[in-house]
């Protein structure tokens, strides 16, 4: 049995200059949306994932067993009928690593909430991103630092770039508490070598489609870490067996699962100024967990 409302799941676009109110930190984790059931269900609550997936028997039989998360507990207290968005992450770990947590039972892995889109059984997608900290510190549950602009205005994506915590993954840019969301992400960068190419297919017939890049472990060994694409038709027409073995700057969002790039794109050469051997996973200290061992 489950709740009869299922709230629309609100995505955040590109922002490209559209006016905004919020600018809300994003937390790198797994977006989790937290649904109170009735009274009567197999279980009181549960923990979607974007996938809808439930991860809450998984979440609750851990806690219980080991006296881990006591944030499960504050979020079987909110109210029947209600619903809160929020990260599911570990601090100081990339998102890539809730999965480990969950499955190693590591007693860092949190919830934070971000929204509050239902609240016993009515719709609060245009309540103002205050009241929803309000609702979540009644609920003991913590809340993801925002500020809030003076007027609805256009921002410097730039500036707050660099404004971007370290251990964040950038920005979520609100017009409103649960609609008109906009992403705002920092993104990292790292010297690569090239090692080879993949064809294009569709509209990059005949050109390449994306580079084989990587970085050399400890043990000199050069390693793949990414298929890195994002090149201008102009600099896909310019690629050729020459460019084996160049280094180039790929940007990327985090380090992932078996130690490769994730979303990474190609920016520019960098062999005038960088060597091969320099481009080494020391660049990257998450790189080092996974590849640097014998």
């Amino acid at each position: 049995m489950r709740l009869s409302f299922i709230h629309e799941f609100c995505k955040a676009n590109k922002y490209n200059g559209q006016p905004v109110l919020y600018i809300q930190q994003k937390y790198d984790g797994h977006r989790i949306t937290a649904l109170k059931q009735p009274f009567g269900c197999d279980n009181p609550l549960i923990l979607y994932t974007r996938s809808q997936s439930d991860l809450f028997p998984e979440i609750y039989a851990k806690a219980i067993k080991h006296d881990i998360w006591e944030w499960i507990d504050n979020l079987l207290r909110i109210p029947v009928s209600t619903s809160i968005d929020g990260e599911l992450f570990v601090p100081g770990k990339p998102a890539s690593y809730v999965k480990t947590a969950i499955k190693e039972n590591d007693p860092n892995l949190s919830f934070t909430a971000f929204a509050v889109p239902w609240l016993t059984g009515q719709r609060r997608y245009t309540d103002s991103l205050e009241w929803a900290m309000d609702q979540c510190t009644l609920f003991r549950i913590p809340f993801i630092p925002f500020i809030k602009l003076d007027t609805v205005q256009s921002i410097d994506p730039e500036v707050w770039i660099r404004k971007a915590k370290p251990e964040t993954e950038g920005w979520v840019l609100k017009r409103y508490h649960y609609v008109k969301w906009y992403k705002l992400k920092r993104r990292r960068t790292i010297d690569l070598v090239v090692m080879g190419f993949i064809p294009g297919k569709g509209k990059y017939e005949g050109k390449i489609g994306s580079v084989r890049c990587g970085a050399f472990d400890q043990f000199g060994k050069l390693q793949e870490i990414c298929l890195c694409s994002g090149m201008t038709d102009e600099e896909r027409d310019l690629f050729s067996e020459k460019d084996l073995g160049r280094t180039c700057e790929v940007q990327f969002q985090e380090v992932a699962s078996l130690g490769r790039l994730r979303h990474p794109i190609f920016v520019r050469w960098r062999d005038d100024e960088k060597r091969p051997f320099e481009c080494t996973m020391a660049q990257e200290t998450e790189l080092l967990r996974y590849w640097d061992r014998p």
